[in-house]
């Protein structure tokens, strides 16, 4: 998977927003600045954390709120991590990364609906606040990881896509909504 070129052709001489080649003009990709992953994953955290959960509660929490602070802190991280897991992966199949994608948006998304729940006390429902948002995040990271690696790849401006995955926050807050129910069903029938 090279989500570095375009049109069969490299980043040479496309050193504008971090993209093109590594240091000294050596042949690795860059896949874009780490910082601009991180920041933009901590956007996509932010707004996805308080989206989804309004779209789960059709109003405004409090949990809501610091869900999307730790959205932004644990994005960001997550950002800078998951661009130097693409790197050092860069030759697995396409094919590959959609279980990948979905197990680390599954993380990134418990990880915050968990410390979210423990900051604010909700208990017993701090579980299924890390669920929810463990569906969540698998969700918004399965489409959002591989054009978003290759628009940074190319040099390219990022911006339409977190617009777009602020956009889909509160969709993607109801369908995971939905999935969170069919497995309770799935699990109450056994």
């Amino acid at each position: 998977m090279d989500v570095t070129t375009a049109g069969g052709q490299g980043n040479a001489g496309r050193a504008a927003g971090g993209a093109g080649r590594g240091p000294c003009g050596a042949g690795r990709p860059t896949l874009g600045r780490a910082g601009a992953w991180g920041r933009d994953l901590a956007i996509v955290g932010a707004a996805t954390s308080l989206l989804a959960g309004v779209g789960f509660e059709r109003q405004l929490q409090p949990v809501m709120v610091v869900a999307a602070v730790v959205g932004a802190v644990v994005g960001a991280l997550f950002g800078v991590a998951f661009r130097r897991l693409l790197l050092a992966w860069l030759r697995l199949p396409i094919v590959a990364w959609v279980p990948i994608s979905l197990v680390l948006g599954a993380v990134f998304g418990g990880s915050t609906g968990l410390i979210a729940g423990v900051v604010t006390g909700e208990g017993h429902g701090t579980a299924l606040l890390t669920v929810f948002a463990a569906i969540a995040g698998a969700m918004q990271l399965f489409w959002f990881w591989l054009p978003y690696a290759v628009r940074a790849g190319r040099g390219k401006s990022t911006w339409p896509l977190v617009a777009a995955a602020v956009v889909l926050g509160a969709p993607i807050g109801y369908a995971a909504l939905r999935v969170l129910f069919a497995i309770i069903g799935l699990h109450y029938h056994d």
